[in-house]
């Protein structure tokens, strides 16, 4: 008993001491993260990039377009063009356009979707019967097409024809087709689009999620 009764107090400037020095560590710690965090932010920039059509926006700490293209498209094959080039700096509000192949079907979910189609096809009444569809003026073209938010009629924009033109688009995955007039000018030249169709029209003939779909079209 007398060992205890002699042992010495706790100090308590040796816990405040302490208590201190970890209070001093911690806010050392978030000075530096703060000013590490900020850092990255002045470093990253916003870009617009347009992919087959389809406008998106990148905040980015990449410093040149090839970066920021390897990194949405770690496959190089994919692409097909890029604008501006990959040597260009990225800065504020750039517009990098981005042409990619379109993706594959994959084989089993297309004889899914041909044993789903063939199911309905047998269990609908006789489809009604349909005038006879307008004779073309014009050849029948090839290209491409994608979609943008546009009106609520059927319209599509084309550096091709003139406005009024009247168009009959058919998909050439699914042979849909739609009827559409030219009330726009566009697309640009570089993202190898033939026309661009609002979301009404371009639904008609894919899913919207598809983005750019091989079609062929004449004037009616």
């Amino acid at each position: 008993m007398g060992d205890l009764d002699s042992a010495p107090p706790r100090s308590d400037k040796t816990i405040n001491h302490r208590v201190s020095a970890l209070f001093m560590v911690l806010l050392v710690v978030f000075v530096y993260l703060f000013f590490a965090l900020k850092e990255a932010e002045a470093e990253s920039v916003t870009v617009e990039v347009r992919v087959n059509g389809l406008t998106t926006s990148y905040t980015t700490a990449h410093h040149t377009v090839g970066e920021l293209v390897d990194a949405i498209y770690p496959a190089s094959n994919q692409v097909i063009l890029v604008f501006p080039p990959r040597t260009a700096e990225l800065t504020a509000h750039l517009q990098v356009t981005i042409q990619v192949k379109p993706a594959k079907v994959n084989p089993v979910v297309a004889a899914n979707l041909q044993l789903a189609q063939a199911a309905a096809t047998k269990a609908s009444p006789p489809p009604t019967p349909r005038l006879a569809p307008p004779q073309p003026k014009s050849p029948t073209y090839s290209g491409t097409a994608t979609w943008y938010r546009f009106g609520n009629n059927l319209t599509t924009a084309s550096t091709q024809f003139p406005l009024g033109t009247r168009l009959r688009v058919t998909a050439d995955a699914s042979g849909k087709y739609v009827d559409v007039t030219v009330n726009d000018y566009g697309p640009s030249e570089e993202t190898g689009v033939t026309l661009d169709l609002n979301r009404l029209a371009f639904a008609k003939l894919a899913p919207v999620g598809a983005g750019k779909i091989l079609v062929r079209y004449y004037v009616i």
